[in-house]
């Protein structure tokens, strides 16, 4: 049985009252992987309203299969412009060797991922192979009540390449009728889940859905001094996304705080439905300084190409692992395939960045606290 860790523990200073305010949930986790509803539901009935499952949930394990190994995805160029001319394309193809190959992050929205879309097997080919290069891809919208949505497609991604993918997935979050799940889907064989996830509640509401916060790491084979950092997966409101991101400010410095000594790289991934330049002029993080966008407002996110919604917030100093490489990958390039077939698979774009596979930050505090759940 797995304990709750120490990431659920409050750390730092601060009034009581404060503090009492803040409830941290601990997901419960099997291996690493993810929470899921233990009641199976109609898909159609799960995507036109979202709801939430009935009571009654348990924790899965994702095995990986075994099998011979399938060709990587072809080497291409599935990038739009950035503002960085060197961006690395998030291949595993660009460079061979697992030590030098930087360590790959991604976001994707993908539009209610559930048991309608996950029986285009089109369309789950293409995930898998947008998948296939991350070491971790943090995914919004994840609808489906079915918990061998996530399980069958992490099996298949295994199965398809001879990868050692994991998952974690959280539970249910939002306000309506519509609820959806954040998720993790990361390479075991390059980073291990350090503790628990957990969802970060929100208890004054100021949220339609709670960030899902999780905590990795490079794994010793690859780096004597393996980089760690907390991703907090995050999917805010279009009607209310600045006031939302205002209060995302607010929990970075509980975060922070709930972290002391243990780490101080801590990056905001997700669909913020802002532009970046919003973000830093119509929000509190216009008062963050240190903190940057890893894409600018000439990026756009969308599979539409035109807004930029998508991004990963991180502090410019704790962490200077961030290699300044990053873009989207463009669906209709990637696949060759119309815009109305891109839009199939989102009508949002996977984006990434590129991070050193070793700590380099002020706080040397990688390893610190909690042994690695998986």
């Amino acid at each position: 049985m797995l304990r709750c860790p120490q990431v659920c523990r409050f750390f730092g200073s601060g009034s009581i009252a404060w503090w009492l305010g803040l409830v941290v949930f601990c997901l419960p986790l099997a291996s690493g992987c993810g929470y899921f509803s233990a009641t199976p539901t109609d898909s159609t009935a799960e995507e036109t309203s979202g709801q939430a499952p009935e009571e009654g949930s348990k924790a899965k394990n994702s095995e990986t299969p075994e099998g011979t190994a399938a060709a990587p995805p072809a080497t291409v160029n599935p990038l739009t412009p950035t503002s960085i001319p060197t961006a690395l394309p998030p291949t595993r193809g660009a460079l061979t060797s697992v030590t030098t190959r930087p360590l790959m992050i991604g976001s994707f929205n993908i539009q209610r991922f559930g048991k309608t879309k996950s029986e285009l097997a089109h369309v789950m080919n293409q995930l898998m192979e947008i998948t296939y290069p991350f070491d971790v891809l943090a995914i919004q919208e994840v609808v489906s009540k079915d918990e061998a949505v996530v399980q069958k497609f992490v099996a298949s991604l295994n199965a398809k390449y001879g990868a050692k993918f994991n998952y974690a997935v959280g539970p249910f979050v939002g306000r309506t009728t519509y609820v959806e799940r954040a998720a993790y889907i990361y390479d075991t064989s390059r980073v291990k889940l350090v503790e628990q996830p957990f969802i970060l509640a929100d208890p004054d509401d100021k949220l339609h859905r709670e960030p899902f916060v999780a905590r990795f790491q490079v794994r010793e084979e690859l780096s004597n001094n393996p980089f760690s950092f907390v991703m907090v997966n995050v999917h805010l409101d279009p009607k209310d996304a600045a006031a939302e991101l205002d209060h995302i400010s607010d929990l970075l410095n509980a975060l922070q705080s709930m972290f002391q000594g243990q780490e101080d790289d801590f990056l905001f991934v997700g669909d913020f439905n802002l532009s970046p330049g919003k973000m830093f002029k119509e929000t509190k993080f216009s008062a963050r300084p240190e903190w940057k966008p890893v894409l600018d407002d000439r990026v756009m996110t969308n599979t539409r190409k035109n807004q930029a919604y998508d991004n990963i917030l991180y502090h410019v100093d704790n962490t200077s692992e961030f290699l300044r490489r990053q873009g989207v990958i463009d669906l209709e390039a990637r696949f060759n395939i119309t815009l109305d077939e891109a839009l199939q698979i989102s009508d949002h774009l996977p984006i990434w960045a590129a991070f050193a596979l070793d700590e380099s930050g002020p706080q040397n505090v990688a390893g610190a606290g909690a042994g690695p759940v998986r």
